[in-house]
């Protein structure tokens, strides 16, 4: 069964940025609450990049109806996250990484950089280029 997922999320806003942090096994529907619960963050901002840290975590089911739920959430807070911010995922295992670049590759259609890594030096170092 594994370990209960968490979250961890912190706002710099000196450096207009989003850190958020997976732990343990997550579903797509417990991804999108958090994702949620970022965006009405009281401090929270339009346009803040966002780091998205899964290295520690496990995807439950990982499928077409996971991705597609993903997406449906990102579509529906465009207006809320603003235009032209960068989004890194950061993962720790290849079917991570496998599902992370499949929805970087349909989040084309959103208006910001989605872009996958293995590591979180050189990601925190595009977010903050």
């Amino acid at each position: 069964m594994g370990r209960p997922v968490e979250y961890t999320q912190s706002i710099n806003n000196q450096n207009r940025l989003v850190s958020f942090s997976v732990r343990g096994n997550v579903a797509a529907k417990e991804l999108c609450q958090a994702f949620t619960k970022m965006l009405n963050a009281p401090e929270f901002q339009c346009g803040y990049n966002s780091l998205w840290d899964f290295r520690h975590s496990n995807l439950l089911n990982p499928c077409r109806q996971f991705l597609n739920e993903l997406l449906r959430q990102a579509e529906i807070s465009q207006q809320k996250r603003g235009k032209n911010y960068k989004v890194a995922i950061v993962t720790g295992d290849d079917l991570t990484f496998g599902f992370a670049r499949m929805f970087a590759t349909y989040a084309h259609k959103l208006p910001c950089s989605v872009v996958v890594f293995r590591d979180i030096i050189p990601a925190m170092q595009w977010l903050t280029q």
